[in-house]
């Protein structure tokens, strides 16, 4: 019972936590830092933090890191997104696969793709995904079902660093996830 109380428990306050998070963003009350950060270092942390999580799991992790990016990012707040778009990459993956992160830069932006080997999501549901409260169906596995606010937050993030946020799947085989962040934010402003 106390198990149950503690899942049920940390499930409340990760949707309260969302809620906060969701309604300061929309509210246009969260004070953000842009400062010059390496996107690389930054990866490679959430990983280290993360991997417990794909450990008990039996999900692997390959990032096949391109050297030093450097972006002009909210740390915190793309931080959040990794550890979300990670953490639901284990979630949805089959035990004994692997998970691989890469990342790809241009002269104006670094584009960042997180797939995993699982369920899948359904291609009429790719578009609505990253709508608040937006939860994606997965069978019987009725453990990773979430508050359906976490790619919702998460793209709302990514838009306020000018970028974009997306997803490609392929039902039953792996998800995509990518976002795409400019290196600078006065020259994404312009």
């Amino acid at each position: 019972y106390l198990q149950i109380i503690d899942k049920n428990l940390n499930r409340l306050i990760r949707l309260v936590s969302d809620l906060f998070d969701f309604t300061k963003i929309e509210a246009r009350k969260i004070e953000w830092s842009f400062e010059e950060e390496n996107l690389t270092v930054l990866i490679e942390e959430v990983i280290e933090i993360i991997s417990p999580l794909s450990l008990d799991k039996k999900v692997g992790i390959r990032f096949d890191g391109a050297g030093d990016q450097f972006v002009e990012m909210d740390l915190e707040r793309i931080e959040q997104v990794l550890v979300n778009l990670i953490d639901n990459a284990i979630k949805y993956s089959d035990p004994n696969t692997e998970i691989d992160i890469t990342t790809v830069e241009n002269p104006q932006s670094v584009t960042v793709s997180i797939k995993d080997q699982g369920v899948g999501v359904p291609e009429e549901d790719l578009v609505r995904i990253f709508d608040k409260f937006s939860t994606s169906p997965t069978g019987s596995n009725s453990q990773t079902e979430g508050t359906g606010l976490g790619l919702a937050i998460c793209k709302a993030i990514i838009e306020a660093h000018n970028g974009t946020i997306w997803a490609e799947s392929i039902r039953g085989i792996s998800s995509t996830f990518h976002f795409t962040l400019p290196k600078r934010q006065n020259q994404a402003r312009n």
